[in-house]
């Protein structure tokens, strides 16, 4: 006899059902059996371990209130659209990634609880704002899969990874007046794509895949927030834009990536996240930085900044292992700092600088080892007090180590050094024990000189 309400029995708490169980199927035919008297329920079928649901529990069409909590979905039925009565969903505590587009026509729905789900579509910032928004949500969705143009201007998304996917027939996207502040990579995998417009965002760079998307005719960004590309090439045709990022989108596949002479004042950013690169140059361009995330870089065999107008590079420069080629050749350099002695592996360190005096100049062009063996002494006879620059190819002890006034001693043998000054604070502030032995012609003597 048919019922106005209709509840699972109690011992059904303790089965487990599911896509594959018979029993679930006998459980829907009857569901439907009382759809046909019109039953309102609540239906429940919580906690019974379904995996999926079968497509016959969309012909409940009096279904108002649908209890899946507690089961093991990762998925969910799109039939159910065809259930416009429903007032009530819970599939809490299943492990549903999205809802799917076509519940957008449930605009009776107001109540849906998806907590404890890792649900990334809707995204959390509509979630948050209720039901309604939810809805509206899923029929852009849903209206994008009929006419391939996917509309969400002014939806406060901060993350649109998991819409973008859902669909790569795109052919015009609209995300404007959002709160995006990345384009998520698998744009690139819009291969029919002709509009795009991000404007009234957070977007600072642009996704080398974006370079993959050939069919863009029309491109709408920040122009004056966006740093990669640069300045000089966001402002040009979209074809020059593309070319520009398919190039970086070719080099996380070659893992080369040559950018001589391309007019950077700044390290690209759309770079720092391509560390699987081992080749990279950056020489004879513009820039007057180099920032220590360079060091992510942590594949690279090859590294030349040659020729722009760095006044220093960081520290962190000296975590890059592999490298065993280098050239800082050309900078405004006056020093370099001494985490460099770590690169034990180059075999070719070019660092010839016109301001450069750390190293001194005698060793600019003297290799990679003369070069790493300095520095490495620097900071040895900082930390010791104690300075041995014996076989370091001085012409003249350098004015940085002169400064240093907690020395006891400084080792000097096998040099070429002519002069040797000692300043007066060295002198007298502390015992100091010199040992030379100089590769000069016996003809020739050494001077002291203090001052």
């Amino acid at each position: 006899m048919a019922t106005s309400s209709l509840s699972c029995p109690r011992p059904w708490a303790s089965l487990k059902l599911s896509s594959r169980s018979p029993l679930l199927k006998t459980v829907c035919d009857l569901l439907c059996a009382y759809e046909r008297v019109h039953v309102q329920s609540p239906h429940r079928c919580a906690h019974i371990g379904i995996v999926n649901l079968p497509i016959e529990l969309g012909n409940l069409s009096s279904l108002t209130e649908l209890d899946l909590a507690g089961n093991k979905m990762t998925t969910l039925l799109r039939e159910l659209c065809n259930v416009t009565t429903l007032t009530s969903i819970n599939i809490a505590r299943n492990q549903v990634t999205s809802l799917p587009a076509d519940w957008g026509v449930l605009t009776l729905l107001v109540h849906l609880d998806v907590t404890h789900n890792p649900l990334e579509d809707p995204p959390l910032e509509l979630r948050r704002k209720g039901v309604v928004h939810s809805l509206r949500y899923l029929r852009k969705i849903r209206d994008s899969m009929a006419t391939d143009i996917l509309d969400l201007r002014g939806l406060n998304l901060e993350d649109v990874a998991s819409v973008l996917d859902r669909n790569h027939n795109l052919l015009k996207v609209y995300l404007d007046d959002n709160r995006i502040k990345a384009l998520p990579s698998l744009i690139g995998r819009l291969r029919r794509i002709e509009v795009l417009s991000v404007t009234k965002n957070k977007i600072r760079i642009l996704p080398a895949e974006l370079g993959l998307c050939t069919t863009l005719k029309s491109l709408h960004v920040d122009q004056d927030i966006i740093i990669s590309p640069p300045p000089d090439i966001i402002v040009e045709d979209v074809s020059v834009i593309l070319r520009y990022l398919r190039e970086f989108a070719a080099a996380k596949v070659t893992r080369h990536l040559d950018l001589t002479g391309s007019k950077h004042r700044d390290v690209p950013a759309v770079m720092m996240d391509m560390t699987n690169l081992t080749f990279l140059s950056l020489a004879s361009n513009v820039l007057v930085n180099m920032p220590g995330s360079i060091a992510d870089l942590c594949d690279l065999t090859h590294l030349d900044v040659s020729g722009n107008k760095l006044e220093s590079v960081p520290a962190e420069l000296g975590r890059l292992t592999n490298l065993t080629f280098l050239s800082i050749a050309n900078n405004q350099l006056k020093s370099l700092s001494r985490e460099l002695r770590h690169l034990t592996n180059l075999t070719t360190f070019k660092i010839k600088c016109i301001e450069l005096f750390s190293p001194p100049p005698e060793l600019h062009e003297a290799g990679a080892q003369p070069i790493l063996k300095y520095l490495t002494q620097i900071e040895e006879g900082i930390r010791t007090n104690v300075m041995n620059l014996d076989d370091c190819r001085l012409i003249e002890i350098p004015d940085e180590v002169l400064k240093i006034s907690n020395l006891t001693q400084l080792w000097l043998r096998n040099n070429k050094v002519a002069v040797i000054l000692l300043r007066l604070s060295l002198s007298l502030s502390l015992s100091l024990s010199l040992s030379l032995s100089l590769s000069l012609a016996l003809s020739r003597t050494f001077s002291c000189v203090g001052r």
